[in-house]
């Protein structure tokens, strides 16, 4: 269950970004921290 309080967490930091991000982890199942990783680079630019 830690990985939900992360996305809380993350939700705060970046925004609706994250919403898109959560859809994918559920589709996907990919680990948390790769996707994140992803989308904080989009965010940087």
């Amino acid at each position: 269950m830690d990985e939900k309080k992360t996305s809380n967490q993350i939700i705060k930091t970046i925004g609706k970004t994250t919403y898109i991000v959560s859809l994918h982890f559920k589709d996907k199942g990919k680990t948390f921290s790769e996707t994140l990783k992803r989308v904080l680079k989009a965010d940087s630019k």
